[in-house]
């Protein structure tokens, strides 16, 4: 009996240690290739739609860790101006890379914790919709 106890034990300490890995985030949770999840909505935008249609957005990261940001930004023919770009802790994209000329003001993020720069199309890669197509908002 003091057996069976002891191996329910141990097979509850894996469970539970396994469980809190998939549900870790942050730098501190980096995988074997330095990436991690991050928290959710720990980028913050703001956005201009000028007179001219030029549109403008300004990304920050506050998700505590670097991060390999993909961007799109809608085009007035519906053709998405996109790019992608390492992000430091606390830094934003303001004001190079992402602006559009005939920007509608809608735009879509994904991006991915990594910890190494050389790292990112890895970390990329982890993330099973990174290659779909953007579905935009404001």
């Amino acid at each position: 009996m003091k057996f069976r106890i002891a191996q329910l034990a141990l097979c509850l300490a894996a469970w539970a240690a396994s469980a809190t890995s998939l549900h870790a985030r942050g730098p501190e949770s980096a995988d074997e290739d330095s990436c991690y999840r991050t928290i959710p909505d720990c980028l913050t935008t703001q956005s201009v739609l000028k007179d001219d249609s030029e549109f403008l957005i300004k990304i920050t990261n506050d998700c505590g860790g670097a991060v390999y940001l993909r961007y799109c930004l809608e085009r007035t023919d519906k053709e998405p101006h996109c790019g992608a770009t390492g992000l430091g802790a606390g830094k934003s994209t303001w004001p190079a890379v992402t602006s559009t000329h005939n920007g509608t003001g809608q735009f879509h993020l994904q991006w991915v914790g990594v910890l190494k720069g050389s790292m990112a199309w890895v970390c990329a890669g982890k993330v099973p919709t990174w290659h779909d197509p953007p579905t935009f908002h404001n």
